[in-house]
């Protein structure tokens, strides 16, 4: 008699066309050979596993400003009531485990972020402040090189016309300004591009939360250029990188 046995075939995920997120992007251009190609490398043959260990945080802090409400310094009580609280949280978990590090993590960048006050404020004053956390798959082409788009937050005028966006990071390892700048450039692009809406430099905002430095497009210079040198780079090569 003969059986006939189903064998799952796990097949690894190919992406044909140059794709980057927005943070591989910024750090590919400075990035050693070595670097750019383990950054391409895991963009065109990712895995099935995204570590979120900032997202807890970022939606807390998102959502708190998204509300407009009036007495900021509440905000920032708010914030390291929530670190406590996901510290807390943390403690049954084995530190290796998802569980454990996505509360651990964003536990420790909100209590950095409620430092942050005296930098944040000047900014929550200025604008109306609404979330963009649902438009996650926002993304442009740049010289044929697909690149993540989303801000944070969209940032409006008092009569409701969105006049910028704020982006912000919060990985502890050290981030060099033309990261920031990159990251802006492709944010800026894209709202110009897509939305068709001309966002003044100086209203595009990203915010280094470890580092509590505060970036806007207006200060890049030759940013673009980068931008385009390191898109036709990508270009050129992603039909090189294999899986190893």
């Amino acid at each position: 008699m003969i059986v006939s046995i189903d064998v799952e075939v796990k097949t690894r995920k190919v992406v044909e066309d140059p794709k980057l997120s927005l943070k591989q992007f910024a750090r590919y251009y400075d990035s050693t050979l070595n670097g750019k190609e383990t950054i391409l490398r895991g963009s065109k043959y990712p895995g099935n596993y995204i570590p979120k260990y900032y997202e807890i945080a970022r939606t807390i802090i998102v959502d708190t400003f998204a509300s407009n409400f009036g007495d900021y310094d509440l905000y920032f009580d708010e914030f390291k009531r929530h670190s406590d609280r996901l510290k807390k949280e943390s403690l049954p978990f084995d530190t290796k485990t998802d569980d454990y590090k996505n509360r651990h993590f964003s536990a420790m960048a909100l209590e950095k972020f409620a430092t942050l006050k005296r930098v944040i404020i000047p900014i929550l004053e200025r604008y109306v402040l609404n979330s963009n956390l649902k438009n996650r798959r926002q993304a442009i082409f740049i010289r044929e090189v697909k690149i993540g788009a989303m801000s944070d937050i969209l940032l409006y005028d008092e009569i409701g016309n969105q006049i910028g966006l704020l982006k912000f990071n919060f990985t502890q390892s050290k981030l060099k300004e033309h990261e920031a700048q990159l990251s802006l450039h492709v944010l800026h692009t894209f709202f110009s591009q897509v939305k068709q809406l001309n966002l003044k430099p100086r209203h595009c905002i990203f915010v280094d939360v470890y580092s509590a430095k505060i970036f806007n497009a207006e200060r890049a210079s030759g940013i673009e250029d980068t931008a385009n040198y390191s898109c036709m780079e990508i270009k050129s090569k992603w039909p090189t990188i294999i899986k190893q």
